[in-house]
């Protein structure tokens, strides 16, 4: 639905650049057909040349204007983009805020920290959550032999954090960090590039 938007868009923009180019040479050859009767009246090789100057520097002109009209275009297709992206992943954040109310997330954080509970030292591993997954956190922590929760406010969706200061060491499995990459996989393959 976006992708037909922007079409729909970028073809009316390239349609008004068209028209307007149109204008515009159409200007020319009018400004050029006057030059000509003119140059019948006086020196016609003076004219030819003043012909020749001015034809170019309107050539100059609609070329400079097309190529404006054409980055404006991409400006706005890139704004749509942009703007439709957002209003996409606003919604799934909103989503999984939703999921995060329920007994499946707890569920998943606990088999996610399960699958890491042999990668660190876990005496010396904190947990990190939401202060509202504090709780959360504490079965976390039990479960894989963490000493320490803490609250990270940079965690706004949800998941969990392990950091181990002493090895130099940050898992990272909030559900903040995989929308961040889902966006980017996006961007990158969802087709709706600017050229």
């Amino acid at each position: 639905m976006a992708d037909d938007k922007v079409n729909v868009i970028e073809s009316a923009i390239l349609s008004q650049a068209q028209q307007e180019s149109k204008k515009i040479i159409d200007e020319a050859n009018a400004v050029r057909k006057r030059e000509i009767d003119i140059a019948r009246e006086e020196d016609l090789g003076h004219m030819n040349a003043r012909i020749q100057e001015k034809s170019g520097a309107m050539r100059q002109e609609t070329v400079k204007a097309v190529a404006r009209v054409e980055l404006e275009a991409r400006h706005e297709i890139l704004r749509l983009r942009n703007a439709k992206t957002n209003e996409l992943f606003e919604r799934v954040e909103k989503r999984l805020l939703q999921y995060t109310q329920t007994d499946g997330y707890k569920t998943d954080l606990l088999k996610r920290a399960a699958r890491l509970k042999d990668s660190l030292d876990h005496n010396e591993t904190a947990v990190l959550v939401r202060e509202c997954d504090q709780d959360l956190g504490g079965e976390i922590a039990k479960a894989i032999g963490a000493k320490a929760v803490e609250s990270d406010a940079s965690i706004k969706t949800g998941g969990f954090k392990l950091k181990n200061k002493k090895a130099r060491i940050l898992i990272d499995e909030t559900l903040d960090e995989r929308l961040l990459e889902q966006r980017q996989w996006f961007l990158q393959n969802c087709g709706l590039k600017v050229t």
